[in-house]
């Protein structure tokens, strides 16, 4: 098997990686845009559970139609709790209830932090893996092609 050249795989995870962070850009940019376009506020119940050793807060709300939606998120302990959950609110879809946020993720939702996570840090670290990934598929084909060579007892 010939493995393809170092620019070759360079080439290949740099795409890898600017189609995943593109995707995901997209995808986080449409889904902020529907909720500011049809999204409605509505308070949620939340109440606080631990678990193993971690705080988690668990939230739910009803839509007009009946339908409950449920999540659950770590949230540390019942100080950030009584601060950040305890009275929270969240936008949801109309059209689908299931495509929620809280209200203080919606409101801080930054277009400059977005592009710069998700279009520049995201795709170096997803470089660094997939060629990780390059080089331990490569070693593993070069240890398991050449059995001969290990030594028998």
């Amino acid at each position: 098997m010939v493995f393809p050249s170092k620019k070759i795989r360079i080439l290949i995870a740099c795409s890898i990686a600017v189609i995943v962070a593109v995707f995901q850009f997209i995808s986080q940019r449409q889904h902020h845009l529907r909720l500011q376009n049809h999204g409605l506020i509505t308070k949620a119940v939340s109440a606080y559970r631990k678990s193993l050793g971690s705080g988690y807060a668990d939230f739910s709300f009803t839509t007009p139609q009946g339908k409950t939606i449920s999540k659950s998120t770590k949230c540390g302990d019942k100080e950030t709790f009584d601060r950040l959950y305890s009275t929270m609110f969240v936008v949801y879809n109309l059209d689908n209830p299931n495509e929620f946020d809280t209200l203080y993720d919606f409101e801080n939702y930054s277009l400059r932090y977005s592009i710069i996570f998700l279009l520049i840090i995201y795709p170096i670290f997803l470089i660094i893996f997939v060629l990780i990934g390059f080089r331990v598929f490569k070693g593993l084909y070069v240890f398991y092609a050449n059995r001969n060579r290990l030594p028998t007892i």
